[in-house]
């Protein structure tokens, strides 16, 4: 399939697993020089490896906690200085906690959302100024579906989702105008 993005650049979070990485391996097979984020350094080089066979490309590894505003500057730094320019982020980062109401604590809450919201919240906003001077870019934001299905054993991720899925329509009604294409998939289990 011809997505028009042979020779766009590409940054993924969560780019070391699942949907992170099977979007990582679909970019380099369409093209893109990719770069891929994630927390644990082994995982991270494994998938850049992997992904570099399969698509026949140079893939970037960079290893970043989203939750930590200065490393997610240091990641697109990194990955701008490398490309010269980033036109396709893809945010697959975060797990929120699961359990009763009453067991989670506020720790619990805390992680849950500055992983999941307030992680990709950072990574949209140290990526769009870069779209903005090219007046191009495309974001994903991989949300998950508790933000439209709650459910009693999973509230910081309905609560984190609910507030992405908020946030990706308005940056997405604020950025269009600067040539820059964001949506949000929910994907659910089978």
């Amino acid at each position: 399939m011809d997505l028009g993005l042979k020779g766009k650049f590409a940054l993924v979070t969560g780019g070391s697993l699942g949907i992170g990485h099977a979007a990582a391996l679909a970019l380099a097979a369409e093209g893109c020089r990719v770069a891929i984020a994630a927390r644990g350094k082994e995982a991270l080089e494994q998938a850049a490896a992997k992904i570099g066979r399969a698509a026949q490309a140079e893939v970037l590894a960079v290893q970043a906690d989203c939750t930590k505003p200065e490393e997610v500057r240091r990641m697109v730094g990194k990955v701008h200085e490398r490309f010269g320019r980033i036109d396709v982020l893809v945010n697959s980062i975060g797990s929120a906690k699961s359990g009763n109401f009453l067991q989670l604590t506020e720790e619990h809450w805390r992680e849950s959302l500055e992983l999941k919201l307030f992680g990709i919240v950072r990574c949209c906003r140290e990526v769009v100024p870069h779209m903005q001077r090219h007046r191009w870019g495309r974001i994903v934001n991989v949300i998950g579906h508790r933000g439209r299905q709650p459910e009693t054993q999973a509230m910081p991720a309905g609560v984190a989702n609910a507030g992405l899925i908020n946030f990706t329509k308005a940056l997405a009604d604020e950025d269009v105008r600067d040539g820059i294409l964001v949506n949000g998939v929910s994907p659910c289990p089978m």
